[in-house]
């Protein structure tokens, strides 16, 4: 459905009357059935300041509850660019930043970190402070180690797969487990 097909049906000036957008005309005529993100466009400034942007993270909220019921700890390996193209959610996601991580926190604010996602926000591996929280993440409360000496003798590769953490082992260690027991090793001296 769009504001074409509405006007064509001649139903532009009883809208205009009552200072309708074509969403307005649907929402009046089936109260409650149908949502403003679920048309093929919004109305002009729908998803605009403030407001709009609430709008547009509660429709985010809405497909990934109610439309496609992802469970909680599943979002950050379901949510993806696709995903966004694939519920009608594109202009949402290029107005938010391109960034699924980026428009989940805003979404779920401190529920997921980055490195959980398929894809992390440009360079971010070059910032050593997310590769020590990654790494922090990784070797203490998924793995479980106690410290970083126990760390530098019991890390495999494995681990890095297991936890989906391949993007910092590739791109913080150039993908090399001797690289990452240096790292290690530095920060349990405080080099």
């Amino acid at each position: 459905m769009s504001a074409e097909i509405l006007w064509n049906y001649r139903l532009r000036p009883p809208a205009m009357t009552h200072g309708w957008n074509f969403i307005q005309v649907i929402q009046n005529a089936y109260p409650g059935i149908f949502e403003p993100w679920a048309f093929k466009q919004v109305s002009n400034g729908y998803c605009q300041r403030d407001e709009g942007q609430q709008r547009a993270l509660d429709a985010i909220r809405y497909v990934i509850e109610e439309k496609c019921r992802i469970p909680h700890k599943e979002i950050p390996l379901r949510i993806t660019n696709h995903f966004f193209k694939q519920h009608g959610l594109r202009g949402v996601f290029n107005r938010l930043g391109e960034s699924p991580y980026r428009i989940i926190d805003m979404v779920y604010p401190g529920q997921f970190k980055p490195w959980e996602f398929s894809t992390v926000p440009m360079n971010f591996w070059r910032d050593p402070d997310h590769v020590k929280q990654a790494m922090d993440w990784l070797l203490f409360e998924r793995i479980g180690f106690s410290s970083y000496h126990e760390a530098v003798k019991k890390l495999t590769l494995r681990y890095f797969f297991q936890h989906r953490c391949t993007g910092l082992l590739q791109r913080a260690f150039d993908g090399k487990l001797q690289k990452v027991k240096e790292w290690i090793l530095e920060q349990q001296t405080g080099i």
